[in-house]
């Protein structure tokens, strides 16, 4: 379990998310934004994504992200690889449908986003420091999709399996948004 050394301060909100969607410079970096602040995933997680790691129908879509830890899966006794997120599709909803676009037009076998993890980390940097002043990592959107995972009401295991953890105490310091208090035994 690691210790954390730093407290993330701040959130990054919607708004924040959206300006930065307006800073970007061409469609790729819209689509790594889009991927940070929805799905909260790891930059790896997200450089790794082929077209065929989504299931997208009209009211919603899946993305299949590469787990940092095997995890057994119980009920179907078996190694899990990989952690299916679900999430709503709504049309109006610029993040979601920059993904989904960015999947359409891809090729079989092709990467979401053919850049490298310093690109993703240099390119959050950039846009925190034009929107709002402060320097971002792809950590800021993750903890910031954790913690909105709690504040909607999540269980501790939707949390830990969003988050792709096998331990309850890893995602701790996210709880702090759920509105009641939680009993871990």
């Amino acid at each position: 379990m690691p210790r954390y050394k730093t407290k993330i301060q701040r959130k990054v909100t919607r708004e924040e998310a959206l300006a930065m969607l307006e800073k970007c410079n061409n469609f790729n970096e819209q689509v790594f934004v889009s991927l940070c602040y929805v799905t909260g995933a790891r930059t790896s997680e997200i450089l790794e994504l082929t077209k065929e790691k989504f299931t997208i129908t009209e009211e919603m879509f899946v993305v299949r992200l590469r787990t940092k830890k095997l995890k057994i899966d119980p009920q179907k006794f078996q190694i899990m690889e990989e952690r299916p997120l679900e999430f709503v599709r709504h049309p109006v909803d610029p993040f979601i449908e920059n993904i989904v676009v960015a999947v359409q037009e891809r090729n079989i076998g092709d990467r979401i986003l053919p850049f490298s993890s310093r690109w993703g980390q240099l390119l959050l940097n950039k846009l925190g420091n034009q929107v709002i002043g402060l320097p971002l990592t792809p950590y800021h959107f993750r903890h910031t999709a954790i913690t909105n995972q709690a504040a909607q009401g999540r269980t501790i295991d939707q949390i830990m399996h969003f988050k792709g953890s096998t331990d309850a105490r890893s995602v701790t310091p996210y709880l702090h948004a759920r509105p009641y208090k939680v009993k871990i035994e």
